[in-house]
């Protein structure tokens, strides 16, 4: 009797990790987005991405998104007000989940600023200038994939938010881009 109560368990406990198994295969070519608590979880629980990494290299691409219009590779998604946005003499940018340090590029238009200050409150705010809030929503296990919130107000009138998300594969660096709303 205790032979075959100990068969049925351990049959149970390998169908249990097959299912597991079966399970993991099936979702791990998704590169399923980890999070904890709505924000990203980071190497060594820093709350900072490593220096040279992944978010780096696509903060900057979203950054020349905006100020110079560059295309999100792998993305034909444009850029509200785009080729007006070229113009302008000023973009301040937020993204906090960076080091204080860390260069967003070299146009020397482009600022890093804190992200209460990409909050204008008077008109006169916004003669020439681009606010831009970035925030790191997620990413993937593998560290092949992150996501981004990025929110640009240019005006009272004009800005927009978007979703953008990274994959790395053997292409390089791939966008996907979808516009949330415009104002």
């Amino acid at each position: 009797m205790r032979v075959r109560s100990a068969a049925k368990v351990l049959i149970a406990a390998c169908l249990v990790v097959a299912g597991a198994v079966a399970l993991w295969f099936v979702l791990g070519d998704r590169d399923d987005i980890a999070q904890q608590g709505g924000q990203p979880q980071s190497p060594a629980g820093t709350g900072l991405p490593p220096a040279g990494s992944f978010e780096e290299e696509a903060t900057r691409r979203i950054v020349a998104w905006v100020a110079t219009g560059a295309s999100l590779p792998g993305s034909d998604t444009p850029l509200a007000d785009g080729k007006m946005l070229k113009e302008r003499d000023r973009f301040l940018v937020s993204c906090d989940y960076l080091a204080e340090d860390f260069l967003l590029g070299t146009d020397q238009r482009v600022q890093r600023v804190s992200r209460d200050q990409t909050h204008p409150i008077a008109p006169s705010a916004y003669d020439g200038t681009v606010f831009v809030t970035i925030d790191w929503t997620a990413i993937g296990v593998s560290g092949n994939r992150c996501e981004f919130s990025v929110y640009v107000d240019h005006g009272y009138l004009a800005g927009g938010m978007y979703h953008i998300s990274f994959r790395r594969d053997k292409n390089g660096c791939q966008a996907e881009a979808r516009m949330e709303w415009v104002k």
